[in-house]
Protein backbone atom coordinates (compact mmCIF):
# COMPACT_ATOMS: atom_id res chain seq x y z
CA UNK A 1 0.00 0.00 0.00
CA UNK A 2 2.88 2.63 0.80
CA UNK A 3 4.80 1.41 -2.86
CA UNK A 4 1.64 2.61 -4.41
CA UNK A 5 0.90 5.54 -2.69
CA UNK A 6 4.35 6.75 -3.28
CA UNK A 7 4.19 6.20 -6.58
CA UNK A 8 1.09 7.85 -6.94
CA UNK A 9 2.60 10.86 -5.08
CA UNK A 10 5.45 11.16 -7.83
CA UNK A 11 3.73 10.96 -11.08
CA UNK A 12 1.31 13.74 -9.38
CA UNK A 13 4.35 15.74 -8.49
CA UNK A 14 6.04 15.14 -11.94
CA UNK A 15 2.51 16.57 -13.48
CA UNK A 16 3.22 19.70 -11.30
CA UNK A 17 6.89 20.10 -12.96
CA UNK A 18 5.44 19.50 -16.22
CA UNK A 19 2.31 22.26 -15.83
CA UNK A 20 4.70 24.58 -14.27
CA UNK A 21 7.34 24.37 -17.38
CA UNK A 22 4.56 24.77 -19.77
CA UNK A 23 2.89 27.83 -18.45
CA UNK A 24 6.70 29.43 -17.91
CA UNK A 25 7.51 28.94 -21.72
CA UNK A 26 4.04 30.33 -22.76
CA UNK A 27 4.44 33.78 -25.27
CA UNK A 28 2.50 36.32 -24.60
CA UNK A 29 0.36 38.79 -26.99
CA UNK A 30 2.88 41.36 -26.53
CA UNK A 31 5.87 39.43 -26.23
CA UNK A 32 4.88 37.96 -29.68
CA UNK A 33 4.18 41.40 -31.27
CA UNK A 34 7.61 42.46 -29.84
CA UNK A 35 9.02 39.61 -31.41
CA UNK A 36 7.62 40.33 -34.90
CA UNK A 37 8.43 44.08 -34.98
CA UNK A 38 12.08 43.29 -33.66
CA UNK A 39 11.90 40.69 -36.76
CA UNK A 40 10.28 43.50 -39.35
CA UNK A 41 12.91 45.85 -38.49
CA UNK A 42 15.63 42.98 -39.12
CA UNK A 43 14.38 42.78 -42.38
CA UNK A 44 13.94 46.34 -43.37
CA UNK A 45 18.09 46.78 -41.74
CA UNK A 46 19.03 43.80 -44.24
CA UNK A 47 16.98 45.58 -46.98
CA UNK A 48 19.13 48.18 -46.90
CA UNK A 49 22.81 46.30 -46.16
CA UNK A 50 23.52 45.91 -50.13
CA UNK A 51 26.51 47.84 -51.84
CA UNK A 52 27.43 49.27 -55.15
CA UNK A 53 30.92 49.11 -56.54
CA UNK A 54 31.62 50.79 -59.24
CA UNK A 55 35.25 50.03 -60.93
CA UNK A 56 36.41 52.92 -63.52
CA UNK A 57 38.83 51.76 -66.14
CA UNK A 58 40.70 53.56 -68.78
CA UNK A 59 40.56 51.53 -72.00
CA UNK A 60 43.63 53.63 -73.65
CA UNK A 61 45.96 53.74 -70.37
CA UNK A 62 45.00 49.82 -69.25
CA UNK A 63 44.42 51.04 -66.07
CA UNK A 64 41.65 51.91 -63.01
CA UNK A 65 41.01 55.49 -62.59
CA UNK A 66 42.16 56.68 -59.14
CA UNK A 67 40.43 60.13 -57.81
CA UNK A 68 37.87 59.90 -60.13
CA UNK A 69 34.09 60.98 -58.75
CA UNK A 70 31.31 58.76 -58.91
CA UNK A 71 28.07 60.33 -58.46
CA UNK A 72 25.05 58.24 -58.16
CA UNK A 73 20.97 59.09 -58.99
CA UNK A 74 17.79 57.80 -58.11
CA UNK A 75 16.13 57.23 -62.05
CA UNK A 76 12.62 57.43 -60.53
CA UNK A 77 12.96 61.18 -59.63
CA UNK A 78 17.13 62.27 -60.30
CA UNK A 79 17.82 62.65 -56.78
CA UNK A 80 21.48 62.41 -55.78
CA UNK A 81 22.78 59.67 -53.61
CA UNK A 82 25.72 60.45 -52.76
CA UNK A 83 29.47 60.91 -54.32
CA UNK A 84 32.29 59.13 -53.67
CA UNK A 85 35.51 59.34 -54.83
CA UNK A 86 37.86 56.11 -56.48
CA UNK A 87 40.13 54.96 -54.26
CA UNK A 88 43.65 53.75 -55.36
CA UNK A 89 42.15 50.82 -56.91
CA UNK A 90 39.97 53.21 -59.17
CA UNK A 91 36.49 51.68 -57.20
CA UNK A 92 34.06 54.20 -55.61
CA UNK A 93 31.93 52.13 -52.93
CA UNK A 94 27.92 53.12 -52.68
CA UNK A 95 26.86 51.26 -49.03
CA UNK A 96 23.42 50.70 -47.22
CA UNK A 97 21.34 50.84 -50.51
CA UNK A 98 17.88 49.61 -50.79
CA UNK A 99 17.52 46.31 -52.42
CA UNK A 100 15.30 46.83 -55.84
CA UNK A 101 16.00 50.32 -56.35
CA UNK A 102 17.07 51.38 -59.87
CA UNK A 103 20.23 53.81 -59.95
CA UNK A 104 22.13 55.70 -62.47
CA UNK A 105 25.55 57.19 -62.12
CA UNK A 106 27.50 59.89 -63.65
CA UNK A 107 31.57 59.56 -63.20
CA UNK A 108 33.87 62.96 -63.23
CA UNK A 109 37.78 62.89 -64.53
CA UNK A 110 39.93 65.59 -65.38
CA UNK A 111 36.90 67.93 -65.83
CA UNK A 112 35.25 65.51 -68.14
CA UNK A 113 31.97 63.57 -67.26
CA UNK A 114 30.69 59.89 -68.52
CA UNK A 115 26.94 58.87 -67.93
CA UNK A 116 26.22 55.26 -67.40
CA UNK A 117 24.45 54.07 -70.40
CA UNK A 118 22.37 51.49 -68.63
CA UNK A 119 20.49 51.61 -66.00
CA UNK A 120 21.48 49.67 -62.26
CA UNK A 121 18.77 47.30 -60.01
CA UNK A 122 20.50 46.74 -57.05
CA UNK A 123 20.20 43.13 -55.67
CA UNK A 124 20.84 42.21 -52.03
CA UNK A 125 23.93 41.90 -51.14
CA UNK A 126 27.23 43.21 -53.55
CA UNK A 127 26.97 44.73 -56.84
CA UNK A 128 29.41 44.93 -59.17
CA UNK A 129 29.99 47.76 -62.00
CA UNK A 130 33.25 47.58 -64.32
CA UNK A 131 32.92 51.04 -66.54
CA UNK A 132 35.01 51.73 -69.48
CA UNK A 133 35.91 54.76 -70.62
CA UNK A 134 38.47 55.82 -73.42
CA UNK A 135 40.51 59.09 -72.77
CA UNK A 136 42.36 61.08 -74.65
CA UNK A 137 46.52 60.68 -74.62
CA UNK A 138 48.74 62.31 -76.62
CA UNK A 139 52.89 60.67 -77.00
CA UNK A 140 55.64 62.54 -78.75
CA UNK A 141 58.75 61.02 -80.00
CA UNK A 142 61.58 62.91 -80.26
CA UNK A 143 64.45 62.43 -82.52
CA UNK A 144 67.66 64.23 -83.66
CA UNK A 145 68.14 64.66 -87.50
CA UNK A 146 70.13 61.08 -87.13
CA UNK A 147 66.79 59.62 -86.42
CA UNK A 148 68.13 58.40 -82.74
CA UNK A 149 65.93 58.81 -79.91
CA UNK A 150 66.93 62.09 -77.94
CA UNK A 151 66.06 61.59 -73.87
CA UNK A 152 65.57 64.54 -71.27
CA UNK A 153 64.07 66.93 -73.64
CA UNK A 154 61.82 69.46 -72.51
CA UNK A 155 58.02 68.64 -74.17
CA UNK A 156 55.80 71.52 -73.39
CA UNK A 157 51.98 71.30 -74.67
CA UNK A 158 49.83 74.45 -76.32
CA UNK A 159 46.38 74.84 -77.10
CA UNK A 160 46.52 76.72 -79.89
CA UNK A 161 49.41 78.09 -82.49
CA UNK A 162 49.56 81.65 -80.55
CA UNK A 163 50.36 80.24 -77.29
CA UNK A 164 53.00 77.94 -78.66
CA UNK A 165 54.85 80.69 -80.90
CA UNK A 166 54.63 82.89 -77.29
CA UNK A 167 55.51 80.27 -75.42
CA UNK A 168 53.34 80.67 -72.49
CA UNK A 169 50.10 78.61 -70.94
CA UNK A 170 51.01 75.46 -71.45
CA UNK A 171 49.46 72.68 -70.56
CA UNK A 172 50.40 70.94 -67.05
CA UNK A 173 53.71 70.97 -66.89
CA UNK A 174 56.36 70.34 -68.86
CA UNK A 175 57.65 67.27 -69.06
CA UNK A 176 61.19 65.36 -70.50
CA UNK A 177 61.49 62.48 -72.39
CA UNK A 178 62.95 58.98 -71.47
CA UNK A 179 65.22 56.72 -73.03
CA UNK A 180 63.11 56.03 -75.74
CA UNK A 181 62.75 60.11 -76.06
CA UNK A 182 59.02 59.56 -75.77
CA UNK A 183 56.61 61.73 -73.26
CA UNK A 184 53.07 61.44 -73.00
CA UNK A 185 50.08 63.60 -72.02
CA UNK A 186 47.11 61.76 -70.61
CA UNK A 187 43.34 63.04 -70.18
CA UNK A 188 43.17 65.46 -72.71
CA UNK A 189 40.59 66.50 -75.51
CA UNK A 190 40.47 65.70 -79.12
CA UNK A 191 41.35 68.30 -80.30
CA UNK A 192 44.79 69.98 -82.40
CA UNK A 193 47.61 70.43 -79.96
CA UNK A 194 50.54 72.55 -80.59
CA UNK A 195 54.09 71.39 -78.45
CA UNK A 196 56.76 72.90 -78.21
CA UNK A 197 60.34 70.65 -78.22
CA UNK A 198 63.68 72.07 -76.88
CA UNK A 199 67.11 70.36 -75.95
CA UNK A 200 69.97 72.44 -75.44
CA UNK A 201 69.96 74.51 -78.54
CA UNK A 202 68.00 72.20 -80.58
CA UNK A 203 63.95 72.95 -81.38
CA UNK A 204 61.48 71.56 -83.51
CA UNK A 205 60.48 74.73 -85.13
CA UNK A 206 61.58 73.37 -88.43
CA UNK A 207 59.25 70.38 -87.69
CA UNK A 208 56.19 69.17 -87.09
CA UNK A 209 54.54 71.20 -83.94
CA UNK A 210 50.99 70.07 -84.01
CA UNK A 211 48.93 67.37 -83.88
CA UNK A 212 44.89 66.44 -84.40
CA UNK A 213 44.09 64.23 -81.53
CA UNK A 214 41.04 61.79 -81.42
CA UNK A 215 39.89 60.25 -78.86
CA UNK A 216 42.17 57.32 -77.65
CA UNK A 217 45.58 56.71 -78.03
CA UNK A 218 47.95 59.33 -80.19
CA UNK A 219 51.43 59.06 -81.49
CA UNK A 220 53.70 61.88 -83.24
CA UNK A 221 57.31 61.98 -84.00
CA UNK A 222 59.41 64.85 -84.06
CA UNK A 223 62.51 66.02 -85.33
CA UNK A 224 64.71 68.62 -83.58
CA UNK A 225 67.10 70.99 -85.16
CA UNK A 226 69.99 73.77 -84.01
CA UNK A 227 67.74 76.48 -83.33
CA UNK A 228 67.88 79.37 -85.79
CA UNK A 229 68.68 82.15 -83.07
CA UNK A 230 67.53 85.84 -84.53
CA UNK A 231 68.87 89.07 -82.96
CA UNK A 232 66.26 90.90 -81.78
CA UNK A 233 67.44 94.88 -81.90
CA UNK A 234 65.74 98.30 -83.07
CA UNK A 235 67.07 101.65 -83.85
CA UNK A 236 67.09 104.78 -82.03
CA UNK A 237 67.72 108.47 -83.92
CA UNK A 238 68.91 111.44 -81.59
CA UNK A 239 67.67 114.47 -84.18
CA UNK A 240 68.84 117.77 -82.92
CA UNK A 241 66.10 119.69 -84.44
CA UNK A 242 66.00 122.89 -82.10
CA UNK A 243 65.53 126.12 -83.66
CA UNK A 244 65.75 129.68 -82.41
CA UNK A 245 67.60 130.48 -79.20
CA UNK A 246 67.22 126.57 -78.32
CA UNK A 247 69.51 126.02 -81.35
CA UNK A 248 72.89 124.85 -80.74
CA UNK A 249 75.03 121.97 -79.80
CA UNK A 250 73.15 119.12 -77.66
CA UNK A 251 74.46 116.50 -75.51
CA UNK A 252 72.32 113.47 -75.54
CA UNK A 253 72.82 110.81 -72.64
CA UNK A 254 71.24 107.33 -73.73
CA UNK A 255 70.62 105.30 -70.64
CA UNK A 256 69.02 101.84 -71.32
CA UNK A 257 66.83 100.33 -68.00
CA UNK A 258 66.91 97.14 -69.09
CA UNK A 259 70.59 96.31 -68.82
CA UNK A 260 71.35 99.85 -66.93
CA UNK A 261 74.26 100.11 -69.94
CA UNK A 262 74.50 104.13 -70.68
CA UNK A 263 76.10 105.98 -73.18
CA UNK A 264 76.89 109.64 -74.45
CA UNK A 265 76.65 111.38 -77.51
CA UNK A 266 77.13 114.75 -79.02
CA UNK A 267 75.04 116.17 -81.39
CA UNK A 268 75.67 119.21 -84.09
CA UNK A 269 72.19 121.36 -84.65
CA UNK A 270 70.33 120.62 -87.71
CA UNK A 271 71.85 116.54 -87.64
CA UNK A 272 70.65 113.37 -86.72
CA UNK A 273 72.89 110.62 -84.33
CA UNK A 274 71.49 107.37 -85.82
CA UNK A 275 71.87 104.51 -83.57
CA UNK A 276 71.12 100.50 -84.54
CA UNK A 277 71.50 97.29 -83.46
CA UNK A 278 70.19 99.01 -79.96
CA UNK A 279 68.74 96.35 -77.70
CA UNK A 280 65.10 95.97 -76.94
CA UNK A 281 64.01 97.91 -73.77
CA UNK A 282 63.43 100.97 -72.43
CA UNK A 283 65.31 103.62 -72.57
CA UNK A 284 65.81 107.26 -71.26
CA UNK A 285 67.10 110.16 -73.24
CA UNK A 286 69.25 113.55 -70.76
CA UNK A 287 69.53 116.32 -73.76
CA UNK A 288 71.46 119.32 -72.99
CA UNK A 289 72.43 122.15 -74.71
CA UNK A 290 75.73 122.89 -74.78
CA UNK A 291 76.05 126.07 -76.60
CA UNK A 292 74.22 128.93 -78.84
CA UNK A 293 71.72 129.77 -75.68
CA UNK A 294 71.43 133.55 -74.41
CA UNK A 295 71.20 132.86 -70.54
CA UNK A 296 70.87 129.25 -69.79
CA UNK A 297 70.78 125.95 -71.50
CA UNK A 298 67.76 124.01 -72.12
CA UNK A 299 67.60 120.46 -70.93
CA UNK A 300 65.23 117.78 -70.44
CA UNK A 301 64.60 114.00 -70.38
CA UNK A 302 62.27 111.93 -72.64
CA UNK A 303 61.64 108.05 -72.68
CA UNK A 304 60.26 105.46 -74.86
CA UNK A 305 60.70 101.55 -75.18
CA UNK A 306 62.14 100.60 -78.23
CA UNK A 307 60.20 97.28 -80.08
CA UNK A 308 62.11 94.72 -82.01
CA UNK A 309 62.38 95.69 -85.38
CA UNK A 310 61.25 99.73 -84.85
CA UNK A 311 62.83 103.30 -85.09
CA UNK A 312 62.25 105.01 -81.53
CA UNK A 313 63.62 108.83 -81.92
CA UNK A 314 63.97 111.38 -79.52
CA UNK A 315 64.46 115.08 -80.68
CA UNK A 316 65.10 118.66 -78.54
CA UNK A 317 62.39 120.45 -80.32
CA UNK A 318 60.33 118.23 -77.99
CA UNK A 319 61.64 119.55 -74.71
Amino acid sequence: MKKVLFLLTSVIVAMGIMCSCTKENEITPEEKQKQEEQQQKQEEEQSKNATLKIALYDETTDKYLSGATATLYNVSDDAMVASIVTNDEGIATFSNLDINKTFYFIMEYGGKKYRSTDNVTIEKGENKIKYTVKTTALTITVKNSNGNAVSGATVRLYENRLDYSNSKNIIGSSLYTDSKGQVTFYNLSPKTYFFEVINDTQTNEEGTCSKACTEGANLVTTTIKEKVVVVQSGTIVLNNNATGSDAGTYKFVVTNYTTGEKNTYTVSSGYKKTLTGMSLGQYSVYMEQLDGYTFYATDGTQTGNLQNGFTLTFSTNSL
